[in-house]
């Protein structure tokens, strides 16, 4: 997935990706990469059933980093 705002944008535009009932029967480790450059760069947030899990704000500097966590039916987690 690839979400990036147009030059265009207004201060409060975002961009949500939402998936409802994932269902993990046993525990299931989820990994991605993400990139976070600019001065106008804002925040990732995940959660699970309203929980926290991951979280990354402003700059991260030019290059890719990865996220990992383990989720299971109570949403545990480790990063």
């Amino acid at each position: 997935m690839y979400i990036a705002p147009a030059r265009s944008r207004r201060e409060a535009d975002f961009a949500v990706l939402e998936k409802h009932r994932l269902r993990f029967p046993v525990e299931t480790c989820v990994t991605f990469w993400y990139h976070m450059y600019g001065v106008d760069i804002g925040s990732l947030h995940v959660y699970a059933n309203d929980q926290a899990i991951f979280n990354a704000n402003g700059d991260k500097g030019n290059k890719w980093h990865k996220a990992e966590f383990k989720l299971s039916k109570d949403i545990s987690k480790s990063f």
